[in-house]
């Protein structure tokens, strides 16, 4: 497992773990405007997709990222969520979390990330807009965008 350290910022990145399920659901309750999984996702998507599900850490869950692959298009991915705890945002750990995902699904030989943003998050729009991530339509309350690898 490829660790990354952030040390200036006194976090770092890993894979969740399905004991790390509560804290990311008790996180994903404080990070609106994202709405939290039902019970029982976060440990779900532990286990079974590891590798593209990231928490970041310091004594506690400051945010996290899950990636998943499109079960219909194996050159696909999508960014299911990503959120950081109120109190430390804007200090880069959602765009070290991205960063990171990035890197593992190019590694894995992913040729397209798309994301559903809600259409009235203008800050998400732009920060995936800033990562590459274009515009590619509109699904009910949503923005659809991708990026390709």
């Amino acid at each position: 497992m490829k660790i990354k350290e952030f040390l200036a910022n006194r976090y770092f990145i890993r894979e969740a773990d399905e004991k790390d399920s509560m804290k990311i659901e008790a996180l994903a309750k404080k990070a609106s405007p994202l709405r939290p999984s039902v019970a029982g996702t976060y440990e779900y998507l532990a286990l079974c997709f590891k590798r593209y599900f990231l928490v970041a850490i310091d004594e506690d869950i400051l945010g996290f990222i899950i990636g998943l692959p499109n079960i219909d298009n194996k050159n696909e991915s999508w960014i299911y969520q990503i959120a950081v705890h109120p109190s430390y945002r804007r200090k880069k750990i959602a765009s070290n979390l991205l960063k990171m995902e990035i890197e593992r699904l190019t590694d894995d030989n992913f040729k397209k990330i798309k994301a559903r943003i809600l259409s009235t998050n203008n800050r998400s729009f732009k920060f995936f807009n800033k990562y590459g991530f274009n515009m590619v339509g509109y699904i009910d309350n949503w923005i659809e965008v991708e990026k390709e690898l």
